[in-house]
C-alpha cells in the first residue's frame, strides 16, 4: 500500500471523467504506482462510481499476461467480458436485462464481432449500465501480433469514444504518453489496409492523468505509519527517492533494518544508501534505454552540472542543449527532475543522480581522444542535436569526470549521509 497512499488529485480526476463516462490514460513511468491506482479504483469503487455503482461492471486485464493466450481477438473479448456475464448471471429476477442477455448472447455467437460488441455497449448504455475495462501495460498491446490491428484498436476507440452516451470506458495505465500512443499507433497501422491517415489521433480525446512522485502530504502519511523512523530518517528518504513510491518502500525498509540489526548511527545512512543503491540500478538502466535520445542528453547535461564541485573543470558554466520548455515540464510531471536555486534543474532521485554519474565515468575512463568522444556521441546519437558549444561543455566535463572512476559513488553517499546526519531538523 505504500506505493498508493496520497493518490487524492488523480482519484478526483478519476471521479469526474466516471460521472462524464470519458475515458482515460494514467501515464507514468515503471514503478511510479500505476497499478497501484488501478487498485485503488477496485477497491474505492463504491466511492469513486456513487449512485452508479451498482450498474456498473469492472473488468481488469494487464497485458503482459496476455501473450500467447490470446490466438484471436475473440479470445480476448471472451477473458475481458467474463464480468459481464457473472453480472447477467447475477441478475436472475431483472426482466429489463432480457435486451443486453439477448445482445450478449448474440455477441458471443458471432465470435464478439465489433459491430455487435458495439451494439452491447449501446444498450448498456441505454439502460444507465457502465463497463468499465481497467487496462495494465497497454503499451503490450503494441508489440502483440493478433491486437496490434485496425480491427481491434479502431473497434476500442469508436466504442469508448462514442458522441452518444457510452456503455464502455476505459482506463488505459501506460509508460507512453497520450501523444506517443498516438504517433506509435499511427506508424505502426499506417501500412494495414483499413487504417485511414485522414482520422483524428486515436486517444485525443482520452484524459490524461499524470501519475508521479508522492507529494509531501502524501509522504508525511507514509511516515506516520513508521514511527520509529527519525526525522532524519524522514529527509534521508525523501532525498534519495524523490518521492518515488518503490524507491521509499525500499528506503523504509532498509531504514528499519538497520534499527533492527543495531547498525551503529555512524553508519546508519551510507549503509542504507548502499543497499538501496544496489537494489534499485539495474531498474534505472532498464528506464534509461527506454527514454528518447532528446531525454537522456537533457539529463546527462542536468547530471553533470549538478555537482560543480565534483565536476570540477574550467568550464563550470551551465549549459541546457535542450531549450523547449515544455519538454522539461514533462520530465517534472515525471518526477525525474525538479526546479534548483538557480533558476536551473536538479535530478529529483539522488539515487538515479548515482546511478548516471556511475555511468558516466565509465564512459570517461574510456575516452583518450577527441575521436573516442566523437564515437561516444554517435553511438548515444547525440551528435545531431548538439552544436559545437554543447558538445565542447560536454567533452570538458566527462572527461573531468574520468578521475572518479570507482570513487563517485562513495563520494555522493558519504555525501548525502554527513548533509542528512549534520542537517538541523524543524519540528
Amino acid at each position: 500500500m505504500l506505493s498508493f497512499t496520497g493518490r487524492n488529485n488523480q482519484l478526483r480526476r478519476i471521479q469526474s471523467n466516471f460521472q462524464n463516462r470519458e475515458s482515460m490514460i494514467l501515464w507514468g513511468e515503471t514503478h511510479i504506482g500505476k497499478s497501484a491506482l488501478l487498485n485503488q479504483i477496485e477497491n474505492l469503487r463504491a466511492s469513486l462510481l456513487g449512485n452508479q455503482n451498482d450498474k456498473t461492471i469492472i473488468s481488469r486485464i494487464d497485458g503482459h499476461q496476455l501473450g500467447g493466450n490470446i490466438q484471436k481477438l475473440s479470445d480476448f473479448w471472451a477473458e475481458v467480458l467474463t464480468p459481464l456475464e457473472n453480472y447477467l448471471s447475477s441478475q436472475l429476477n431483472t426482466p429489463d436485462l432480457t435486451k443486453i442477455k439477448d445482445q450478449f448472447k448474440r455477441t458471443i455467437e458471432l465470435e464478439y464481432s465489433i459491430f455487435e460488441l458495439d451494439r452491447l455497449f449501446k444498450i448498456l448504455a441505454d439502460r444507465n449500465n457502465l463497463f468499465v475495462l481497467l487496462f495494465d501495460e497497454f503499451e503490450s498491446v503494441l508489440d502483440h501480433p493478433v491486437l496490434r490491428v485496425v480491427e481491434f484498436l479502431g473497434g476500442l476507440r469508436k466504442m469508448s469514444c462514442s458522441a452518444d452516451k457510452r456503455g464502455l470506458l476505459l482506463v488505459i495505465a501506460s509508460t507512453k504518453t497520450k501523444e506517443q500512443l498516438n504517433i506509435e499507433l499511427k506508424v505502426m497501422l499506417s501500412g494495414q489496409v483499413a487504417f485511414s491517415n485522414s482520422g483524428s489521433p486515436f486517444f485525443n480525446a482520452y484524459d490524461q492523468i499524470a501519475v508521479g512522485p508522492l507529494e509531501k502530504r502524501a509522504m508525511n502519511n507514509i511516515f506516520e505509519k513508521f514511527p520509529s523512523l527519525s526525522m532524519r530518517d524522514r529527509l534521508f528518504i525523501e532525498e534519495i527517492g524523490g518521492g518515488n513510491p518503490y524507491l521509499t518502500k525500499i528506503a523504509i525498509q532498509e531504514i528499519l533494518a538497520n534499527y533492527a540489526n543495531h547498525v551503529s548511527p555512524q553508519r546508519h545512512f551510507e549503509q542504507a544508501a548502499r543497499n538501496i543503491y544496489l537494489q534499485y540500478k539495474d531498474h534505472f538502466r532498464t528506464l534509461w534505454n527506454k527514454w528518447s535520445t532528446e531525454k537522456r542528453i537533457a539529463l546527462t547535461f542536468i547530471a553533470l552540472d549538478e555537482n560543480p564541485q565534483i565536476f570540477s573543470s574550467k568550464n563550470s558554466k551551465s549549459y541546457s542543449p535542450i531549450a523547449k520548455e515544455n519538454f522539461y515540464a514533462e520530465l517534472k510531471e515525471m518526477g525525474v527532475i525538479e526546479g534548483d536555486r538557480r533558476n536551473g534543474y536538479r535530478l529529483k532521485q539522488k539515487a538515479f543522480l548515482w546511478w548516471l554519474t556511475d555511468e558516466l565515468c565509465l564512459v570517461a575512463s574510456g575516452i583518450n581522444s577527441d575521436g573516442d568522444f566523437e564515437e561516444w556521441l554517435i553511438s548515444q546519437q547525440f551528435g545531431s542535436f548538439l552544436n559545437n558549444p554543447a558538445k565542447e561543455w560536454l567533452k570538458v566535463k566527462i572527461k573531468a569526470s574520468g578521475a572518479l572512476l570507482g570513487t563517485a559513488i562513495n563520494v555522493f553517499i558519504e555525501e548525502l549521509a554527513k548533509r542528512v546526519a549534520q542537517s538541523i531538523i524543524h519540528p
